[in-house]
């Protein structure tokens, strides 16, 4: 519905409504979480009593929004039956809109919390252009922000994209599809954005925040591979792709974060035998080698085999930065925020166990195993994934796959990425994207040449 509507304030010209609608109905339980952890500092200094009340009901619908079990145990033991804590969650629900609108009648907190202007989600472009890609029945249709426009959107229409054509190769997926993407979406982008030459080294950083089955696709592979493959075919000459399930998502990552507060560390999880699961070769020597790069410079946290139970690495979670997971990832089509990352025996930690760890001091988070940026077709506008569910904890960038990912490979890409941060000290991680953009194109084009199915999965989401 929401794309319909996008589409139809697009046919009239209306490309900001078609941004703010977009926005408002895509990755509502994500936006409506956030809205839940947002900072009440502002209100605090002004209205402390009521900053008080709404810390209040927001923390409890926050617990009760992420609750997995059916029964939730509460004071002196007691069980709460689910529909008990229903009924409480609505109850909140109500109390928390009264009190948001009280808010909203003092002088300077009118726009408290609703949904972000035009003006507001254009912050989204500070650090480079935000691509919105809409697909429809109808039509598909590339909606571009960027800084120093002010506030205006770039349309561009990619009318030899067709929607069947979109659904078909959406249903083939992990089919090659690059040829396809280049003409259709990312060259009509790249001409709207007039970047008409390649680059080796200053490369544009484009964040692509794709709709609908769109969202399913490898954007950042784009291009003429094989006996087409000249400098200048390809996304990557032009542009490091990062990815956003949202603007919103976006703008929270760009927020200054409490790196002050909290000395650099990285957490390092190895499960190589999940059960039930084939044994993954290189995974000892992966961290062995992250270790090696850091070279006593970082501090690294090693939990491995029967040490990574769920409470250990939740506290490592805490307690680190960073966090590298070299393990089995496995998507839940069924029960999507049961999606996890296996860990000793048959421990998992799920994205309902992730999305439920506000980490204040996270930055970033490598998720060295399969799947953990597949969402979930039903519900292709929520972004129900691992990755997404890392940014709502509070990291803010991550580096995930979009699919199954070769044995040999993620320790090499690893290796690659954390050789380029590791140059700086302390390492910054808003250079994570361009770290794993060269080493994906050293993946590609390196020794051996590794064919599509290798490089594809390797995508990185935030900043």
């Amino acid at each position: 519905m929401v794309r319909d509507a996008a589409a139809a304030a697009i046919a009239c010209g209306h490309f900001q409504q078609a941004v703010e609608w977009l926005e408002q109905g895509r990755s509502v339980i994500w936006n409506q979480l956030l809205s839940l952890r947002t900072p009440l500092d502002i209100l605090s200094n002004s209205h402390p009593k009521l900053a008080k009340q709404l810390h209040s009901l927001s923390f409890q619908l926050d617990g009760s929004g992420t609750c997995t079990n059916d029964l939730e145990p509460i004071k002196s033991g007691v069980q709460q039956s689910l529909q008990s804590i229903a009924d409480q969650a609505h109850q909140n629900s109500l109390d928390r809109e009264k009190l948001l609108k009280q808010i909203r009648e003092l002088e300077g907190f009118e726009r408290f919390l609703l949904p972000k202007t035009i003006s507001e989600l254009s912050h989204a472009a500070q650090q480079g252009p935000v691509v919105i890609l809409n697909s429809t029945s109808n039509q598909c249709d590339a909606l571009i922000l960027m800084l120093g426009l002010d506030n205006e959107v770039i349309h561009i229409p990619l009318t030899t994209f067709k929607p069947e054509e979109v659904e078909s190769l959406a249903q083939s997926l992990p089919t090659p599809c690059g040829e396809r993407l280049w003409v259709g979406t990312v060259k009509p982008v790249l001409e709207g954005l007039a970047i008409q030459y390649p680059s080796e080294t200053n490369l544009l950083h484009i964040w692509w925040c794709p709709t609908g089955p769109l969202a399913f696709f490898p954007i950042h592979a784009a291009g003429l591979y094989g006996k087409d493959d000249t400098f200048g075919s390809k996304l990557s000459d032009y542009a490091i792709s990062s990815y956003t399930p949202s603007l919103t998502a976006l703008i929270e990552g760009f927020r200054p974060s409490a790196e002050s507060q909290k000395a650099f560390q990285l957490l390092a999880v190895a499960q190589p035998s999940a059960s039930g699961q084939p044994h993954i070769p290189g995974v000892k020597e992966e961290i062995d080698h992250i270790q090696l790069l850091a070279n006593e410079n970082f501090p690294i946290v090693r939990l491995e085999g029967h040490m990574a139970t769920v409470d250990s690495v939740k506290q490592g979670m805490r307690d680190s930065r960073w966090v590298h997971f070299a393990c089995h990832g496995l998507q839940d089509v069924l029960h999507p925020t049961e999606s996890a990352l296996l860990l000793d025996g048959s421990s998992r930690l799920t994205l309902s166990d992730i999305i439920q760890l506000p980490l204040p001091h996270a930055e970033l988070a490598f998720l060295s195993a399969c799947q953990t940026a597949m969402g979930d077709k039903p519900l292709q506008e929520e972004s129900v994934h691992l990755a997404a569910g890392m940014l709502l904890a509070g990291y803010r960038g991550v580096i995930v796959t979009m699919w199954t990912i070769m044995d040999h490979d993620a320790p090499q890409v690893a290796s690659d990425v954390y050789e380029d941060l590791f140059k700086t000290s302390p390492p910054d991680m808003t250079q994570a994207a361009k770290a794993l953009h060269l080493a994906v194109q050293k993946l590609r084009k390196g020794p051996g040449k590794k064919s599509f199915f290798h490089w594809v999965p390797f995508i990185h989401v935030g900043i």
